[in-house]
Order: C-alpha cells, then structure tokens, then sequence
C-alpha cells in the first residue's frame, strides 16, 4: 500500500511578506560581455588599417617646358560642318541602268527535211508464269463470256422494231358512219367542297359586319331607380377591453411560488433540526451550548439570505 501524504501544519494567524529572490540561471554565467563600437571608433579603426602613402617628388621640368614631357601632343578635331536635319520624307533614290542581256538564240531548224524523232525502243520480255488454277479460271471466264455475248444478242434482237402486217378489208367502204363523240363538262368534288366553303366565308364575313355595325350604333342604358341611402345600426356587439397577460406576470408568479416552496422546504428542515437539537441536549445537556451558538449564527444567515430574496423579487416585479 502507498503511503499518502500528511496535510502541512500551519500556524495560525496573519503570513509574513514574501521578499523576492532572483534566480541563479546558468545563462548568467555563460553570457559574455557584447560590445558595439561607435561610429567614429569604427573610422578610427579603418584609419589605421590603411598604409601610409609616400608621393614621388615633382619634377620641375614639367613647369618649366611649354610642350608637354612624356605625353603625345593633343590631336586636334576637325570643325563640325552643320547640316539641316531631314524633316521631310526622302525622295526616290536614283535608279542605276541595269547592264543589257545578252540573248543566245537556238540556231535556226533545217526545215526542208522532215522530222524524224528518234526513239529508242527496248523490248522486255518476262518470263511466263503460270499458275496451277489458271486453266480452271480461264475455262470459267470464257463460259461467263459467252453468256454475256448471248444475252447481249437476244437484248438487240428485242430493241429492233418489227411491223405488224396490215389487215386485208373485204370492203374498203364501211357500212355505217361512227358518231363523234362530244366533250362535256365534268364537276370534281373538290371543287364542290370548295364552293360551300367560299360560300360560308362570305356568311361568316356578313354576319362580321352587321355585328361591327350594330356595335357602332351607341344605345345607353336606362338610369337605375335607386332610393336614397339610409344607414342602418349595426348588429355586432361592442369590443370588451380585456387586459393583456405579460410574460413578466407569469414568471413573477411562477417566482412566488418557487420562492414559497424554498421556504416550506427550509421551515422544515430547522423544525427537524430544532428536534435533533431537544433530543440531544435531553441526552447531552453539554453539547447544548455549542448546538445554540450554531443555531443563531445559522439563523442569521438566513435573515440575510430571505432579504436577498425579497430585493430581487422587488426587482423582477419592477421589470
């Protein structure tokens, strides 16, 4: 079983002070000293690190001669020449003659001869080469030929025209003459259908027009006999001023009657606890006296909490 911790005793009555105390940190004793130079101890530094200059003596030829010694004499430019600047456009530059052609002509055909092309001919001639089915396959072409040939025959026999022969008249005058025939007019339905539809446009078109006219003609309509207006009482009952139910109200209630069931539950409690105490102090007259002290000091804590109480149901019936 661990062992658990005793609880530290302390003495009674007012601490002193705490005084504060810096820590020891390492970084104390690792730190160094960081110095940073100023600006005019960084120039004097820069200073020093440059070495001294030691100048050559001044010949004195050099002021005493008027050309100068050593040196090649100035060349001297040319003056500028102004020119106007080119404002306007460039004009078409001039065109050099190009050198003449020389034409080499073909000379001049011999044309009393006639022309004789000459053409190289060269035969080549490939070995044969035949195949094992090419007598089965030149048999059967030769068939289709002649099928072909026949049915090109019998198709230029039908195409030729051929007379039927005259007839042979015992009597050349005939018996009794034919009456020609005279042609009469003949009615399609559609052309029956077609005029009973023209004829029930026009219906409709008329009867459009007498309606257009009919409506054209302005008729007015009789005055109305009305009686002059009399107002009649109304028959509804007058509206009962009922006064609104606030939210508040109803919580402020709902508040009473929790803050009286708080204290039925606390009367209750100190008559048990008034009970507890009589049966002791029967058993235990000593213990009494503590019990009392603990009761008033209980008692007024209670006068203050109901106080609390009152205030803020005050409150909640003034919001």
């Amino acid at each position: 079983m661990e062992e658990r911790s005793k609880p530290v005793k302390t003495k009674k009555g007012p601490r002193p002070l705490t005084q504060p105390m810096s820590p020891k940190l390492s970084t104390r004793l690792r730190s160094k000293p960081v110095k940073i130079p100023t600006r005019e101890e960084r120039e004097l530094e820069e200073l020093q690190k440059i070495k001294p200059v030691k100048a050559r003596p001044l010949n004195r030829k050099i002021l005493e001669s008027n050309e100068p010694l050593g040196v090649p004499p100035p060349m001297k430019q040319p003056l500028t020449i102004p020119q106007s600047p080119a404002i306007h456009k460039p004009g078409p530059k001039e065109i050099e003659p190009s050198p003449p052609r020389i034409v080499k002509a073909n000379p001049v055909p011999d044309l009393s001869k006639p022309f004789q092309p000459q053409i190289e001919t060269r035969k080549i001639v490939p070995d044969e080469f035949r195949l094992p089915g090419e007598e089965i396959s030149q048999k059967k072409r030769s068939k289709i030929q002649q099928k072909l040939l026949e049915e090109q025959e019998e198709m230029e026999k039908a195409k030729q025209f051929h007379a039927q022969p005259l007839p042979q008249f015992k009597d050349p005058k005939l018996e009794h003459k034919i009456q020609v025939t005279e042609p009469s007019p003949f009615l399609l339905e559609t052309e029956l259908r077609g005029m009973q539809k023209e004829q029930q446009l026009q219906k409709q078109l008329l009867e459009l027009e007498q309606k257009r006219k009919e409506e054209a003609h302005f008729k007015a309509h009789p005055l109305p006999k009305l009686d002059p207006f009399v107002p009649q009482k109304s028959d509804k009952p007058l509206t009962e001023v009922v006064d609104p139910q606030l939210n508040t109200e109803m919580r402020a209630e709902e508040r009473k009657e929790f803050d009286l069931q708080i204290q039925r539950r606390l009367q209750d409690e100190e008559e048990a606890k008034q009970r507890l105490l009589q049966q002791q102090e029967v058993q235990n007259p000593t213990i009494g006296g503590g019990a009392r002290e603990n009761q008033t000091t209980q008692e007024g804590n209670r006068t203050q909490g109901s106080a609390s109480q009152e205030v803020c149901q005050n409150s909640h019936q003034t919001q």
